[in-house]
Parts: structure tokens; C-alpha cells; sequence
């Protein structure tokens, strides 16, 4: 998304820090990185991108085949991308249908 700009992390996206209007988006317990039995690591540009203009995110299982069995990855694009075996998601995993 040309022009956008995305939180510099995940806990932002509740405490709202640098987002205007950014309060409250996701769930506390979320911006703490795990909840449903799924760690969720969200990483925004590499060097430190003034622009915020990227990011990706992931969920992964704590605990494959005992807390999920699949993983996910997306970024800017929002397209949401799963991994079938739980493994650490990319870019290059096939989009949910």
C-alpha cells in the first residue's frame, strides 16, 4: 500500500505509542505476542524505516499439532499466507483459499 504507514511493532497497535488513532486496535493480550496457543511475532522494516511503509507478521503454533497444526504470514500486501506443517512461515507460502 503506496503511502501507507504501519505501526513500529506489535504492542503499538494496543498502547497506540506512535500510531494517531492507533489505540486499541488489537487486543492487549495480543501486543503481548501469544495468545490462542499461537506466538505471534510482527517485524517491521529492516535499517529502520523512517516510513514504516512494510512489515510482516507471523502466527505460529506454541506447540505444533498440540495448540495448531498451522502457521500464517502476511504482510503489506494482506494476503495471508499458511503453512500446513507448522514451520516458520514466508512470503513464498501459498495464500489461504
Amino acid at each position: 500500500m503506496p503511502g501507507s504507514s504501519f505501526s513500529a511493532s506489535l504492542a503499538e497497535l494496543n498502547t497506540g505509542a506512535a500510531c494517531i488513532g492507533g489505540k486499541g486496535i488489537i487486543d492487549p493480550v495480543l501486543s503481548l505476542g501469544a495468545k490462542s496457543g499461537y506466538v505471534f511475532a510482527y517485524t517491521p522494516p529492516a535499517g529502520g524505516d523512517a516510513l514504516n511503509d512494510s512489515y510482516t507478521q507471523t502466527a505460529i503454533p506454541a506447540t505444533v499439532g498440540t495448540t495448531g497444526q498451522r502457521s500464517f504470514f502476511s504482510d503489506q500486501t494482506v494476503v495471508i499466507r499458511c503453512q500446513l506443517t507448522g514451520a516458520t512461515p514466508t512470503v513464498a507460502n501459498p495464500p489461504l483459499q
